[in-house]
């Protein structure tokens, strides 16, 4: 699934904007962590925008039905 995140330019600009997703508990016992990558894409730009560090990152799911 694609999702697309606009920050908006100037000073009063947040530094970050949580980006939500749902995770489906399965209730499978033991199971390893699930992990997935985000990448980040500059799609449209204005001016001198440069692409910061780092382009993509890991997401970790971890199991939380082992007792």
């Amino acid at each position: 699934m694609n999702q697309v995140v606009t920050f908006d330019a100037g000073s009063s600009a947040l530094n970050s904007i949580p980006i939500n997703f749902n995770i489906n508990d399965d209730e499978i016992g033991l199971e390893a962590v699930e992990m997935y990558i985000a990448s980040f894409d500059i799609i449209s730009s204005v001016g001198n925008v440069v692409r910061g560090m780092p382009e993509q990152t890991t997401i970790n799911v971890l199991d939380d039905d082992s007792k």
